[in-house]
């Protein structure tokens, strides 16, 4: 027996050509140690101004890059305090 109805699983259904888009997960980073590792972004130019969080994941195994309300990346085996300024750079372009 399952651990759940399947009955209550649906899929979606549509009639004619249909564009479905799904939330793309920000990639993961496995033992980043920002002592000495570095990374960099490219964002498109609106973001210029945009605030930057870093968030510590709740079991404190890593800490996720925010940039205006959108995660850019999760860094496994470091926190937000860990990360040095210069760690993480941004340039933007159109």
């Amino acid at each position: 027996m399952l651990p759940f109805d399947m009955d209550l699983i649906t899929a979606p259904v549509s009639v004619g050509p249909v564009t479905l888009t799904a939330p793309v997960l920000p990639p993961v980073v496995k033992d980043f140690d920002p002592r000495v590792e570095k990374l960099a972004f490219n964002l498109p130019t609106k973001d210029a101004d945009a605030s930057l969080f870093l968030h510590d994941l709740l079991d404190g195994s890593g800490v996720q890059v925010e940039v205006d309300g959108r995660v850019l990346v999760t860094l496994l085996g470091c926190s937000a305090n860990d990360i040095p300024e210069g760690c993480l750079t941004f340039e933007f372009e159109d």
